[in-house]
């Protein structure tokens, strides 16, 4: 299996796989921590930032959307080769909750 950094090695992975699954065969794909997936405009726009903050400039920003964008399209034209197979997607998504530990802090 091959090292997946990026939603776009993510959908090149899953349409080979996908390609390769024989009609009698049956596929169980798990993606763990998608979160931690970038796309090549984040890490694009990273190094831009990076080399803008190191000369002393002020980084543009950006609503980080190029990741959502992307795997969204992917679904929509993946679905028609997911729906034909003998397949099961899961991909486990994690959210980050503020868990307020300065509450918990007294001072003396």
């Amino acid at each position: 299996n091959p090292k997946i950094e990026t939603v776009e090695e993510f959908a090149i992975e899953i349409d080979r796989v996908l390609e390769s699954i024989k009609p009698d065969e049956k596929l169980i794909y798990v993606i763990d921590s998608y979160d931690a997936l970038t796309s090549e405009t984040e890490s694009e726009e990273y190094e831009k930032k990076l080399d803008s903050i190191s000369k002393g400039k002020k980084a543009d920003g950006s609503y980080g959307m190029a990741k959502a964008k992307f795997i969204n399209s992917f679904f929509r034209m993946m679905i028609r080769k997911i729906k034909n197979k003998n397949c099961l997607f899961i991909v486990a998504s994690q959210t980050r909750d503020n868990i307020r530990t300065h509450q918990c802090i007294t001072w003396i």
